[in-house]
């Protein structure tokens, strides 16, 4: 019983002093968005403006953005099997995003690759494939957040 007590001891203070600090939940941030305009309707560009809406409206930032955001994926074949059959994919997701401050204009291509295997059952492919597009995406708003940071 005190064995236990003393490991967990041990493990909390091992876990608290590691300095784990969430890259999304750190609003220390110097900027705002006046606002985000989508230029195609996907899902890629909504759930980026979703994950960018927690910076929408801040008072008292140094920094003040208009955002355009343009998005696609593309989904390509790279290699086939001995029938012909497809056999591994790449998903590719590209945004281009616009940051308009005051007088000066901002534009960054943001890009990211996938490949993976085919599925024989096409439901699960598809529910594969809007997970990748999921966590692409999420990437991409990690690195857009950065970027805006950087500016």
């Amino acid at each position: 019983m005190i064995i236990n007590k003393i490991i967990f001891i041990l493990i909390f203070f091992l876990l608290n002093s590691c300095g784990y600090n969430s890259i999304l939940k750190n609003n220390t941030s110097d900027f705002s968005i006046v606002s985000i305009k989508i230029q195609d309707r996907n899902k890629i560009s909504y759930k980026i403006k979703n994950s960018l809406s927690n910076y929408v409206g801040l008072e008292n930032k140094s920094k003040n953005y208009k955002i355009s955001i343009k998005s696609n994926h593309i989904k390509r074949i790279t290699s086939r099997d001995a029938k012909g059959d497809q056999k591994t994919l790449e998903l590719s997701i590209s945004v281009k995003l616009s940051i308009l401050e005051n007088q000066n204009s901002y534009d960054k291509q943001f890009n990211k690759n996938f490949a993976y295997t085919d599925r024989a059952n096409k439901f699960e492919l598809r529910n594969y494939e809007n997970s990748i597009i999921d966590n692409l995406v999420e990437k991409i708003s990690i690195d857009i957040n950065e970027y805006m940071s950087e500016l």
